[in-house]
Formats: C-alpha cells, sequence, structure tokens
C-alpha cells in the first residue's frame, strides 16, 4: 500500500513538473515581452533538466528507502515529459512571433497584445508606420509636379509665372514635412504620458535612446522654418520686381540699390539653409534606417 501511494505521489509530481513548465512558457509568452524562440530555447534547456533531476531523485531515493521504483514507472515518466515537452515547443512555436516590428506590422489587434506595456509601444510604432506612409504619399504628389527649373536658378526668376510656381511647390513640400514632424512630435508626447505610469524604467530607456533622433528632427524643423520663410520672402521680393531683374547669359542680375541688396541677401540666407537642411535630413534617414533595424531585432 506505501508502494502505491509513494507511486501515486510521484506521478502527480511528474504532472505537475510537465504541466507547470508548459504553463510557465505560455505565460511568459502571452503576458510579458519573452519572445517565442527564447521560450522555445528555454522549454529545450528547462522540460529535460527538471524531468531528469526528479527521475534521479527518485532513483537515489530509492538506493535508502525500499521499495524500488518499476522500471515502467520510469520510462513511462520519460515518456510523458517528451510527450509535454513536444506537444509545448510545437504550440509555442504555433504561436505568432511578438517582437515589437513584427507586432507593429501585423494585423493583430491592440486588445489582444499584452503586457500594456508592449500594447502602448507598439501602438506609437503603428503611429510612426503609418506617418511614415502618409509622408511618403504625398511626396509621390508633389514629385508628380516639380519645378520645372531647379530652385534658386535663373529660370525660376524669370517671370511671374515661375516664381508663382516655385512658391506653390515650396509651400506644399514644406507644409508636408512640418506636418508630418507634428504628427511625430504629437505621437511621442501621446506615448511618453501613457507609458510614464505603466512602466517608468522602459520609458526612461526609450528616451535615452531616441533622445538623439528626436534631437535632429526638431533641428530639422527648427531650419525647414527658417529656410521656408527666407525662401518665401525670397520670391515673392521677386514676383513684386520681376521686370527689375535681369537674366543674361544664364545668370540673374537683381537690381541696383535696396530691392537688390534685399534680394541678394534673402538668396545668400535661404541657400545656406537650403544646405544646413539636406545635410541633417540625410543624418535623419542614417538615424531612422538604424532604429529600424534596432527594433527590428527585438
Amino acid at each position: 500500500m506505501e508502494g502505491n501511494a509513494r507511486g501515486r505521489f510521484d506521478w502527480l509530481i511528474v504532472v505537475v513538473i510537465n504541466v507547470g513548465i508548459g504553463a510557465t512558457l505560455y505565460v511568459q509568452v502571452r503576458f510579458s515581452d519573452t519572445t517565442v524562440s527564447n521560450a522555445i530555447i528555454s522549454g529545450i534547456i528547462v522540460f529535460p533538466l527538471l524531468n531528469g533531476s526528479f527521475l534521479w531523485s527518485i532513483v537515489r531515493r530509492d538506493r535508502r528507502i525500499p521499495p524500488q521504483t518499476t522500471r515502467g514507472f520510469l520510462f513511462g515518466a520519460s515518456a510523458l515529459a517528451l510527450v509535454a515537452a513536444t506537444g509545448t515547443l510545437a504550440a509555442l512555436a504555433a504561436m505568432p512571433e511578438r517582437s515589437y516590428a513584427r507586432l507593429a506590422d501585423s494585423n493583430v489587434p491592440l486588445g489582444r497584445i499584452y503586457p500594456e506595456r508592449r500594447r502602448i509601444f507598439v501602438e506609437f510604432l503603428r503611429n510612426r508606420i503609418e506617418n511614415a506612409k502618409r509622408q511618403s504619399a504625398e511626396a509621390q504628389t508633389i514629385k508628380q509636379h516639380p519645378l520645372s527649373s531647379p530652385l534658386y536658378s535663373p529660370a525660376t526668376f524669370a517671370s511671374p509665372q515661375s516664381v508663382d510656381e516655385v512658391l506653390h511647390v515650396i509651400r506644399e513640400s514644406s507644409r508636408e514635412d512640418l506636418d508630418y514632424y507634428e504628427r511625430n512630435k504629437t505621437d511621442w508626447s501621446d506615448f511618453c504620458t501613457r507609458m510614464a505610469p505603466v512602466d517608468e524604467a522602459f520609458l526612461e530607456s526609450m528616451q535615452r535612446s531616441l533622445a538623439q533622433e528626436n534631437s535632429i528632427a526638431d533641428r530639422a524643423a527648427d531650419i525647414e522654418r527658417q529656410w521656408y520663410s527666407h525662401t518665401v520672402a525670397l520670391y515673392t521680393l521677386a514676383r513684386n520686381h520681376t521686370k527689375e531683374i535681369q537674366i543674361n547669359g544664364g545668370a540673374v542680375r537683381f537690381p541696383v540699390g535696396i530691392v537688390g541688396e534685399e534680394l541678394d541677401n534673402e538668396l545668400r540666407v535661404s541657400r545656406s539653409l537650403y544646405d544646413r537642411l539636406m545635410e541633417i535630413e540625410a543624418e535623419q534617414a542614417r538615424k531612422q534606417q538604424s532604429g529600424i533595424q534596432r527594433e527590428g531585432a527585438q
């Protein structure tokens, strides 16, 4: 009777061990930041380790306290552990990978994403992706109606129509760029507000990680606002004095006097700001690409 009771208790422990491992791995993937691949690796290690340790403890116990456990139990427990491990790992493999980047690019509803920290961050990434798509679509629309002559070229000052074309294009392109910046800034502010009470440590980590990228975006927006202001001033003034502006030998000559000096100054400042804007946008592109690679690795 004592042997039967001990045998039933041993079976109970085997079941508890294997069900417990499976349940723990599932909960970690479902409700924490543990990825499917990491859970599978853990399962491959933990299943044989815990089951082997328990069976070895039974063998050692039987050497001290008879009766001995039958070989049938040892084989049966090993088979149960193998089935449980195979079933658990197969179930984990069938679960969608829950990295931030993959979740953001998936159709998984936000209500099914846990924990809350992950849900908030995935929503933030989805907003970023949507903003980028919107900007790309608007940029493509603008590219369908490019300037007939390069910006600042003599031809852009040749007539009221050419000046009006420049003003229209830079207004549209600058509006699109600054709208994109403001949308991203609003999304980042909302993300910080929502994440702060949920996981302050994670938020601080994200703030450090994106500090340089956000700083570059702020500088780019500031420079673009300045560039837009000076460029509009340049071409608006030129629009009012097109009859006085001369185009000779492929070069533009502004009128002598205060108007000409103002046009020269606005042209110089606008070109300088444009060069700085191109440099900072190239830096932005590099940072965004490294950010995409970093998020994809999570």
